[in-house]
């Protein structure tokens, strides 16, 4: 997730840069093992089957048993840090390497003092079926989790990481540089831009209207004045939306998509209302997946999706249950999603 707040690009780079254009660069170490995880916030009163980092729901990560309801995972340590270490985050407490579908991709994470990517990244990334083709645009795309996870998953596709953040943007250059994601050389690029500003602006950046067959969304959850923000930036800027809310973010998604181009979006369950009211008017044919921690316990989360012009109304989908009763073992279902990159049911 990322703020709509816009934000200058720093000197020396282009807005636009292709996954594997850049070298690691000399500097001080990042973090490796055993680097310790964000302090969570903003988590829904409930708390039950929500990980300990930031608002994502369990994530990989290897090396440690389990924390609350995270599934296992692999995080390694790197000796060298992403090209341009200037624009990593002033707060930043070190950088992980962290793997996600079961290995098939490792993705580069400030260890503090911003949103971590988990599996809200992966579960939106499996709303996208693998038979898609053409190009996918990640709107928010932080670290680049869930649009790498859609190139993996989905062979016929090119992705696009569209970031506010320099910092966070840089760190996706340099994931994709890693010799673990040499798969995804010349399939995957990172554009630095604000996906809210004027359709002129976004254009110039490398996103003209009508160039994507796939639009993802992972947007700040938060309405502003309903939730105590972080007191680091970063976070806060990722998980409070910005005056708008979430209709610009729709707009710029209608605006970019061809006509009967897809939308998938993550989201709170709470706050489905306003994500289809943001959707009214634009996109058809929408579909609602809830996410349960576990079985009776209230959805957590839901993943939309919709389609540009098609007129339709709305379909509920059956639940995604992530644990087992009692138990952080997670549901064959979940595992199939989150390890193996199974795709979530039709819709």
């Amino acid at each position: 997730m990322t703020t709509g707040r816009a934000r200058a690009a720093p000197k020396g780079r282009a807005d636009t840069v292709p996954g594997r254009g850049a070298g690691a660069a000399s500097g001080p170490p990042m973090a490796g093992e055993g680097a310790p995880p964000p302090e969570g916030e903003c988590l829904p009163p409930e708390g039950e089957g929500l990980a300990q980092e930031g608002e994502d729901l369990p994530r990989e990560r290897e090396g440690a048993p389990p924390e609350g309801d995270d599934l296992p995972s692999e995080r390694q340590g790197l000796e060298n840090p992403p090209p341009e270490a200037d624009d990593l985050p002033p707060e930043d407490g070190g950088v992980t390497a962290d793997r996600f579908l079961g290995g098939r991709f490792v993705a580069l994470q400030p260890a503090r003092g911003h949103h971590r990517s988990g599996a809200d990244a992966i579960l939106l990334a499996a709303a996208v079926p693998a038979t898609a083709a053409g190009r996918v645009v990640d709107f928010g795309a932080g670290v680049g989790v869930a649009g790498m996870a859609v190139a993996v998953r989905c062979p016929a596709t090119t992705v696009t990481l569209v970031e506010i953040d320099p910092a966070l943007a840089a760190l996706a250059v340099a994931a994709l540089a890693l010799p673990e994601n040499a798969g995804l050389a010349g399939r995957v690029a990172v554009v630095t831009a604000d996906v809210t500003a004027p359709a002129a602006a976004r254009a110039r950046a490398g996103l003209p209207r009508g160039t994507a067959e796939t639009v993802i969304l992972n947007p700040p959850f938060h309405v502003p004045g309903r939730v105590r923000a972080s007191p680091a930036e970063g976070r806060a800027g990722a998980h409070v939306l910005g005056p708008g809310g979430l209709d610009p973010w729709l707009r710029t998604a209608a605006d970019l998509l061809v006509p009967g181009g897809r939308v998938a979006v993550i989201f709170p369950a709470e706050g489905l209302a306003d994500l289809l009211a943001a959707l009214a008017g634009r996109f058809g044919a929408v579909t609602v997946l809830p996410v349960h921690p576990r079985a009776g316990a209230p959805a957590v989360r839901v993943v939309v999706r919709a389609v540009k012009g098609r007129r339709g109304g709305l379909a509920l989908l059956d639940r995604l249950v992530l644990h087992e009763p009692g138990a952080n073992t997670p549901t064959p279902d979940a595992a199939a999603i989150l390890r193996d990159g199974a795709p979530l049911p039709p819709g």
